[in-house]
């Protein structure tokens, strides 16, 4: 039975594909403790959080491999790198770390663009809501901040394998035109292929080349290029789900939310700020450097839950909301981690 392998960099990523793929019909289910993982004989996709985009290359790396194993070993025989939308995180070395995994002559495949998002390449430049990658809010992220839009030489800095690109001209030429402009890349002698994408059809057609070519192919997107293929290959095996509108209907069971909210952008501190102007929702503070610090953490946490705890007595709050930005200056985590003696990441 066929099964797709797919690691993500963190929870977010994972569950973001698992929810693309699911969609599309795909039997799909995402883990985080392996010890867990369970029904894998049911499944025609396994997503893994490596948690790794804030590790350095070697500690990414290792965790990586670790992750391709278990994959291995949950009998996955395709395999995809799920990337961060706004392609934050060591890319390029994890990729490798995968591609280290596989069999020799395996091509990475790359189509960044998640276009029902907004998120699209053209001429191998990131572009989001239409503003260049580097000049997004995203680009200045606390962890890791994004500084080039051009994802050829973003990539390329973070590996010794050549890096091809096939340009828009050739997608919108079709199908033939986007396999001849891949194996001239192969033929060059890359390894990693980069290609753009505007539209999801687009990206449909980038995946119908890819199968006709017969390649042992690594995928690298943020989820649109890994479903096509999933869907090419005869993953979704659940089709009855496919195209259904889901509706979520908010009711009066009984029950309680909880969200922890750990992003400092300036959209997170909009939406958490809407959140809190309704008067069914509680909301806790935590101070980060109390929470880091080994010295306070504890009495942070005890703290923190305790006024939690007496907020939820009242029968009226029904979402639990613990955040880290509102009061609280954005925290430079590279002099934190050198403060208390941390590792990077």
């Amino acid at each position: 039975m066929n099964k797709i392998g797919i690691i993500a960099d963190d929870m977010t990523g994972a569950t973001t594909v698992g929810v693309l793929l699911a969609r599309a019909g795909v039997r799909t289910a995402a883990y985080f403790d392996l010890l867990k993982a369970t029904h894998l004989d049911e499944l025609d996709a396994i997503v893994l959080s490596s948690d790794s985009r804030a590790l350095d290359k070697e500690c990414a790396q290792r965790e990586v491999k670790k992750a391709m194993q278990s994959l291995k070993k949950m009998g996955a025989n395709y395999y995809s790198k799920r990337i961060d939308t706004t392609l934050r995180g060591g890319i390029g070395y994890e990729v490798d770390a995968m591609l280290e995994e596989m069999e020799e002559g395996t091509i990475a495949i790359m189509v960044p663009a998640m276009p029902q998002s907004n998120r699209i390449l053209v001429g191998g430049y990131s572009v989001i809501d239409g503003v260049a990658l580097s000049k997004t809010q995203v680009a200045r992220d606390v962890r890791t901040p994004i500084k080039e839009s051009h994802v050829p030489t973003m990539y390329a800095k973070q590996t010794n394998r050549k890096v091809g690109q096939v340009g828009l001209s050739s997608i919108l030429a079709g199908k033939e035109f986007i396999k001849s402009a891949l194996m001239e890349q192969r033929e060059n002698g890359a390894t990693v292929i980069i290609i753009d994408a505007i539209k999801l059809e687009d990206v449909d057609l980038i995946a119908e080349a890819v199968v006709e070519l017969e390649w042992s192919i690594l995928s690298i997107d943020p989820g649109p290029f890994s479903t096509a293929l999933s869907k090419l290959r005869g993953l979704n095996t659940n089709p009855s789900i496919e195209n259904v509108d889901l509706q979520i209907e908010i009711g009066n069971e009984d029950g309680i939310v909880i969200a922890g909210i750990g992003s400092a952008t300036t959209i997170t501190k909009k939406q958490i700020s809407a959140l809190q102007d309704n008067s069914f929702v509680a909301s806790v503070s935590v101070n980060p450097v109390n929470l880091i610090n080994q010295k306070t953490q504890e009495q942070e946490i005890n703290k923190s839950f305790e006024s939690m705890k007496a907020m939820l007595k009242n029968d009226h709050i029904k979402i639990g909301l613990v955040e880290t930005a509102l009061g609280h200056d954005v925290l430079d985590l590279d002099e934190i981690e050198r403060e208390f003696g941390l590792d990077k990441g």
